[in-house]
């Protein structure tokens, strides 16, 4: 049998697992690690959902236990408080160069103004609440603050929106009458005959009314036999 040489042969599993970290809140995370220092190889995946989910640039490792992490809330807001600065002096700078004189500090800025600078940054309560321990801002609890929701926009991402044809095939004879499910066209006067009178004439018309065919007949005349 020949000889097969297996020193320093190695493999992802001999090294690597699995590992659950706790941020200083007691929440759990999931990452792979690496056996040999016990730093994490991968992504750091929340094992949680909350109305604010931490941002992975202000996640920490803590040196002296390195299975813990730490949110770095005051990195987090410092980058808040710049981000707000630099968006309302670049704001301020568009509207005095678009409106002159008539510019008004006091205003919020246009829609002309949000057009070019983008929408405002990422509020700073909610994270401010989450540095305080908010219970619903971690997502410990489902009792909502009313004193935050209005930070939180409800958005309709396009993934949730809906254009199948399943959908769709309700709405087909309520707008298109010779339209059916499923795109089989469907002819109105074949599936709905025409009754044997269905309305009076006027006009050269006068006095007479349509028969089973659709034609003008003498009022007296009798319906033909089908």
């Amino acid at each position: 049998m020949p000889y097969k040489e297996t020193r320093g042969n190695w493999s992802q599993r001999d090294q690597r697992r699995g590992h659950k970290f706790k941020d200083q809140h007691g929440r759990e995370y999931f990452a792979t690690i690496e056996l040999k220092t016990g730093a994490p190889c991968g992504l750091v995946e929340p094992l949680f959902t909350a109305p604010l989910m931490p941002e992975r640039a202000y996640m920490e490792l803590v040196e002296e236990r390195p299975y813990d992490l730490f949110i770095n809330y005051d990195r987090w807001l410092a980058d808040i408080r710049t981000n707000r600065s630099d968006w309302e002096k670049e704001g301020r700078s568009r509207s005095r160069k678009i409106y002159g004189t008539e510019y008004d500090a006091s205003k919020p800025f246009t829609a002309e103004v949000l057009e070019i600078i983008g929408p405002p940054p990422q509020p700073i309560e909610p994270v401010l609440a989450a540095k305080q321990g908010n219970r619903w801002i971690l997502g410990f609890t489902n009792k909502i603050d009313i004193r935050l929701v209005e930070f939180f926009e409800q958005q309709t991402e396009e993934e949730e929106l809906d254009f199948s044809d399943d959908d769709f095939s309700d709405l087909d004879e309520q707008y298109d009458p010779g339209a059916a499910a499923h795109g089989r066209a469907v002819n109105p006067r074949a599936e709905k005959p025409l009754p044997r009178a269905v309305a009076k004439g006027t006009g050269a018309n006068k006095g007479k009314r349509r028969d089973g065919s659709g034609k003008f007949v003498k009022s007296d005349a009798q319906p033909a036999a089908t």
